[in-house]
This record gives C-alpha cells, structure tokens and sequence, in this order.
C-alpha cells in the first residue's frame, strides 16, 4: 500500500514535471515523440532541413541570437521549432506530450476516477463505532464489488498472466491499496490519505492541461535524426514539429512577450539569477516584457522591402517603465493605411465594375479615410483571448512556467477578407515546474497587459467614437 502511495506522490510532487536524468525516462519520452512525428513526416522527402524546403521563418522575433538556429517553416503549415540538446529539450517535449496526452483523453476522466477512488472507503473517519463485523465486511465487500471497482482489478490482474508482468503488478498496487483501505489498516492509514490526494491533484493537473492545450499551437512531434533518436539524445539538428501560428495571414504582425516576474528556476545558480535580472528589471513589478515586435506598415519610411517594421529584444530592454510599453503597444496595433489606397480602389472598382454602395463598402474595409489610429477590433480580439488565458492561470494551483511567451499574430494586411482575425498562443515549454500555488507571476504580467490594452481601446474609442 505504501509502495502505491509512494509511486502516486511521486508524479505529482514539486519540481520538473519529468526526471530527465533517467536515461529509461528520456529514451521513452523520445521514442513516442520521434514515433508521432513519422506519422506527420510520411510523405515529406528524408532529411527535411537539409533538403531546402524547410526555411526561415520571416516571422520570427523571439529566440533570435549568434548562437541560435532560427524558427523553420514547412509547407503545407509546419513550423520547426530548434530543441535544446539538453535536459530543457527533453522537458519541452515531454510538456508537449502531456497535452497531448490530456487532450486524447475524455474530459474530467482522471478527475472523475479520483472522485470515485475517495469515494470507496468503506467507513468514514469519524466512524468510531469500533471494528467491523465478519458480516459487515461480507456486506461491504459485496458492496465494493457491485460498483466494479475490486472486481475490475482482479479481472485485469488476471486478463495480465505472465505475458505482462509489469502491468500485473500496477494493477495488484491498487488492489493491495484498496483492500488496505477496506480493512482500516492502521499502517496504511497515511498512505491512504497521500494516495487519494495525490491521486486528485493528478487528476485536476490533467484537466487543466486539457484546458491549457486550446491556447498552445498543434503538436506533430519531433524530428530528431535516427542515430540520435535510437540511443534516446537530442542532436543540434532536431526540431519540434508544430503548427505555424502565422501561416493563415498573407502580411502577419507578430509580437512576442516574455511573461512572469521570474525568468529563472528556483534552483538556478546566482549567476544566472544575476543574469536574467539585469536583463530587464522592471520584469520583476510589471510582470512581462517585449521580446520583440514585427509589424506590417508599408508606407512607413523605416520599413523593409517586405513592408515590416522589426524591433528586437535590446528595443524590448530600452522600455523603462509602462508608459513605454503602452506607446510600443499603440506602435503594434498602428493603422497602417493601404499603399496608395486611392489608386487601388479605382482600379478594383473598374474591374469588378462597382456601385456606390460596394465601393463605399471596400473604403470602410480598407479602412481609407477612417479616423482610428489603432486596429481596435484586433485589440478587442486580443482581450478575449486574454481573458480566457487570465482565468486558467486564475483556476491553475499547481504549474509555473519560467521563461515562457505569449505570441500575438494578427493580419497586417487590411485589404483581406477578415482582416481583423487574431491568433494568441502560449509558447516555450522548456522551464514548466510543478509548485503549489500555481503562477502569480505570470498572472501579474497577464493583468497588466490586459490593463493596458483595455486603456488602450477606452482612449481610442473617446477619441474616434464606437465603431
């Protein structure tokens, strides 16, 4: 019983969500990740980054550095993310997994099987009415075994034979638990209690991973070459195989913001504390900051020859305070108007030979001559977005997420159909620990952005009137 107890508490217990410096532990991890990718990667040529049809994102402005192998893309919607070739890479995967797992699952399954395991001691705690007769224990057993609890087990431990030893002894663990339980074993009694709380805190963290897996991009699994893969290592050239965020906007404006107070684990060296410290201290009371920012504005003098403006971390760094995120935030979400607007507009009002009407239509689309100064739909978007995000962290007691992002995307592009669709996703897994009390810090840096972002919308809208 104890040993049961013991194995339950261990999943859950603070720390990396996975012991990466067991070597079974790292092979399986990597195995199941290789395997899920081959599914994916089945019609694709052999050795896709060597072979020119993987390329550089253009998207990109997160994770850029000397030392950094840049973001790749794939058609038909494959982003390739580099993997550390450490221990961070086996945790980020192993994240992945674990949505991945949570999400295959039936909502509330694991929650659910917990709530019935606590509901299977047979006499309540406070029962003091002194030990249970032989016919008692008949009646209550009966009872147990008419909910199909016990007698599921024992069918499985059977169904196991010799065939799957391992598994037969998973099965006799919780057998020996619950038959520990049913006699009010006194030794047992501890475990118990740590068996069915650790097993409830199992079942909620898997709930709220299926929650979380609606605001991370699709996972395909990982490419790793074989030599690297069959001995369970990461090489310089493996990847984790995702869903390009950007992939659906012809002239995609992406901005990545670092969140949380902290951006160091609880047992990083004082060096790397010092390190990431001075990086950016206002991190520490405004509980986020930019990363960097690439934003579509044609007509702009500073632009590039694709029509972006693009600021790197050291621009995120210069903000000193708020008031320097705001305007920086105002800079994202900028109109920018359609290059040569006019001229545009009479040549797609000939073509399709158009009324007043449609083409009053296509100027309000373009937005030509429209008052507002910042895309206020698109921020509305957001702050939908946002606030879906902000609950989870609200309801979250058990995850951390050190050094983790949220990335903006949304269409540059005015003259497209839907030209206010956004997309909001929660990226780079590599530092998720498991601390009760869930994640202030991030959710800090959440209520000022949505601070923030709602001030700016309620200024745009005294300033230009509703829309």
């Amino acid at each position: 019983a104890k040993a049961a107890a013991d194995k339950i508490e261990k999943v859950v217990r603070a720390g990396p969500m996975v012991n990466c410096s067991d070597d079974k532990v790292r092979m399986q991890i990597l195995t199941v990740a290789v395997k899920r990718s081959a599914k994916w990667m089945q019609f694709q040529p052999p050795n896709i980054t060597e072979s020119g049809l993987a390329t550089p994102s253009q998207s990109q402005v997160g994770g850029l550095g000397l030392d950094k192998r840049p973001m790749l893309t794939l058609k038909p919607d494959y982003a390739l993310k580099p993997i550390h070739d450490d221990h961070r890479g086996f945790r980020e995967i192993a994240f992945y997994e674990a949505l991945k797992l949570a999400t295959n699952s039936h909502p509330n399954s694991t929650a659910a099987a917990a709530t019935a395991l606590a509901a299977m001691r047979i006499r309540d705690s406070s029962d003091d009415s002194g030990p249970m007769s032989d016919q008692s224990d008949t009646d209550s057993l009966s009872s147990f075994e008419s909910r199909g609890s016990l007698a599921e087990s024992v069918s499985k431990i059977k169904a196991c034979g010799s065939a799957n030893a391992a598994l037969a002894m998973d099965h006799c663990d919780t057998l020996a638990m619950w038959l520990a339980v049913f006699v009010r074993d006194a030794i047992v009694e501890q475990s118990e209690f740590t068996f069915l709380s650790s097993w409830r805190q199992l079942g909620e963290e898997i709930e709220m991973l299926r929650r979380l897996s609606a605001f991370t991009t699709s996972y395909y699994g990982v490419l790793c070459p074989p030599e690297y893969a069959a001995v369970g290592n990461i090489s310089r050239d493996s990847y984790l195989l995702l869903s390009d965020a950007t992939r659906k906007f012809r002239q995609p404006c992406v901005m990545d913001i670092k969140m949380g107070t902290k951006t160091f684990e609880p047992d990083a060296t004082l060096a790397k504390r010092e390190r990431e410290l001075a990086k950016y201290p206002p991190q520490v009371s405004l509980g986020f900051r930019i990363v960097g920012l690439r934003v579509f504005d044609p007509s702009h003098p500073e632009c590039d020859g694709l029509g972006f403006r693009t600021f790197d971390k050291f621009f995120g760094r210069s903000l000193k305070n708020l008031s320097d995120v705001r305007d920086v935030l105002e800079l994202f979400f900028k109109h920018a108007e359609v290059p040569d607007a006019e001229k545009r507009l009479g040549e797609e009002a000939k073509r399709k030979n158009m009324n007043q009407f449609d083409l009053h239509e296509l100027k309000k689309k373009w937005k030509i001559g429209n008052s507002e100064s910042i895309r206020r739909r698109v921020v509305c978007n957001f702050l939908h977005q946002l606030n879906v995000i902000r609950k989870w962290f609200e309801d979250n007691q058990s995850l951390r997420f050190y050094s983790s992002s949220l990335l903006f995307v949304y269409e540059g592009d005015v003259s497209v159909d839907n030209n206010d669709v956004t997309n909001l996703r929660m990226i780079d897994f590599c530092h998720v620990q498991r601390e009760s009390g869930g994640d202030p810090g991030y959710l800090h840096g959440l209520q000022n952005v949505i601070k923030v972002l709602s001030d700016i919308v309620r200024v745009e809208h005294q300033r230009s009137g509703p829309e």
